[in-house]
């Protein structure tokens, strides 16, 4: 990914910020469903520390307050990105549900 070299903080903040989101909130929803044994239960265990969700609200409030402060083609940008990211989170989970090979 070339976003770290290329992209604003305002808009890295915005592409990483899916990361965070989508597996705080992707640790809690499969824990709850998840039976023991589990081959991912230390995955999921990441994913459903408090500090794993301190840090995923750190995120949301940082990139929240950069875009509080963002020209509007800025916050453009910043939308464009999150979208663009969530997007590839999307296909990397649906690429794993169809079991896909990527060879």
């Amino acid at each position: 990914m070339n976003s770290a070299a290329y992209q604003t903080p305002e808009e890295l903040a915005a592409t990483l910020l899916p990361c965070f989101w989508i597996y705080a909130v992707l640790g809690k929803e499969l824990t709850q469903k998840a039976v023991s044994p589990n081959p991912y239960d230390n995955w999921l265990k990441d994913y459903r520390n408090p500090d794993f969700d301190k840090s995923t609200k750190q995120m949301i409030d940082l990139t929240n307050r950069l875009a509080a402060k963002a020209s509007p083609a800025l916050r453009q940008k910043m939308l464009d990105a999150f979208t663009m990211a969530s997007r590839m989170e999307l296909n990397f989970w649906d690429s794993a549900y169809k079991l896909e090979n990527w060879q």
